[in-house]
This record gives structure tokens, C-alpha cells and sequence, in this order.
């Protein structure tokens, strides 16, 4: 299966407080699917920990941070999309 939009992925938030475990966890749980990459980077003093790798076909992204989900970045940006695409309605 491929992508209906070119570069789009299926994007999962994530709130864990225990980096480490939530990459063993990811590791154990997606290491072997094509693709498996997993990364941790430190932004405006937030570790983050982003996770890409394919499933049937399709890119997944999985991003994780210490914070509440509703109060990263990522979420605020799907809601906003989200609320655009319903106002723009279907192409």
C-alpha cells in the first residue's frame, strides 16, 4: 500500500516520563518493521524522543515528550489542521 499524499505519515503523540524504557519499549515493539530508526533530541530544554519506521506500506512516525499530549506541539498542529481542513472542505 502506498501513501495517498506524497510524504504524509500516520503521526502518534506520546507523553512518557521514562525515556529510556519508552525506547526499549518502541524498540522491542516496532525494531523489526522496515525502516526502524529512533532518535532523541533535546529542544528548549524538553528531551524528545521521535521514532520513524514502515508499516505495510505506510511511513509512522511516533514522538514522544514528558509533557501532556494536549500541550505539545504536534497535537496543537493536527487540531489546527484539522479545523482548516473542515473549513476548506473536500477537494
Amino acid at each position: 500500500m502506498v501513501s495517498m499524499w506524497k510524504g504524509s505519515d500516520l503521526d502518534i503523540i506520546c507523553e512518557a516520563h521514562d525515556m529510556q524504557g519508552f525506547q526499549n519499549d518502541v524498540q522491542i515493539w516496532f525494531g523489526t518493521y522496515p525502516g526502524f530508526e529512533s532518535r532523541t533530541k533535546i529542544v528548549n530544554q524538553v528531551e524528545r524522543v521521535t521514532v520513524n519506521f514502515r508499516c505495510d506500506g505506510w511511513p509512522v512516525e511516533i514522538f514522544e515528550q514528558s509533557i501532556p499530549v494536549t500541550r505539545q506541539n504536534g497535537f496543537r498542529h493536527m487540531v489546527i489542521e484539522e479545523q482548516l481542513l473542515t473549513l476548506g472542505g473536500k477537494l
